[in-house]
């Protein structure tokens, strides 16, 4: 199979060291030159969060760019760190919850016509509240919490009562692994 080929870069905006876009001139894979744009983003960790009791650990909250509200896991960008410690950093800044047993389930591409982008996918079993928990200032009264079984889940995604690509294909990883069989029956 033939390729794309980058002749140059010829034009870049960078957003605040969270994303930037690239305009490339191109090969096409016919032989034929052109441009393609491609958003580039730092890599991201989605997180599955389970008690004890089999719930997962949502998050309900406005998304801008969309107009509507959305159910998603808690997920954020690394910032530079390892996925894991991003994952951890973002389950307690968005939920409140900590976790002392982690698992790192794999990784997908989100966007992928257009953005260069990965998602790292993580469980985090018998989760907790905690108090005075580490907050990012800007995440202030923006999330709303909710927890739900893994067969409401399933149920909600059919449904697209849940849309976000990322928590489904988060949630397809786990469940193709079988890593929420045992919650299912709960």
């Amino acid at each position: 199979m033939k390729k794309w080929k980058k002749v140059k870069t010829i034009e870049t905006h960078n957003y605040d060291g969270y994303y930037r876009v690239e305009k490339d001139e191109v090969i096409t894979p016919g032989g034929k030159p052109g441009q393609f744009s491609v958003v580039r983003k730092l890599p991201f960790s989605v997180i599955i969060p389970i008690d004890a009791d089999g719930n997962v650990y949502m998050v309900r909250q406005h998304r801008y760019n969309l107009d509507r509200i959305s159910l998603e896991l808690p997920s954020g960008c690394t910032d530079g760190q390892n996925s894991l410690f991003a994952a951890k950093r973002e389950l307690e800044e968005e939920t409140s919850l900590v976790s002392s047993d982690w698992k790192e389930l794999g990784w997908f591409d989100e966007g992928i016509g257009m953005l260069d982008m990965k998602g790292y996918v993580f469980i985090a079993h018998d989760v907790k509240k905690i108090d005075n928990p580490r907050k990012d200032p800007l995440d202030k009264d923006v999330f709303k919490i909710e927890k739900y079984s893994v067969n409401q889940i399933k149920k909600m995604i059919a449904k697209n009562a849940i849309a976000d690509g990322a928590t489904i294909s988060a949630f397809s990883i786990a469940f193709f692994q079988g890593e929420l069989d045992d919650y299912e029956k709960k």
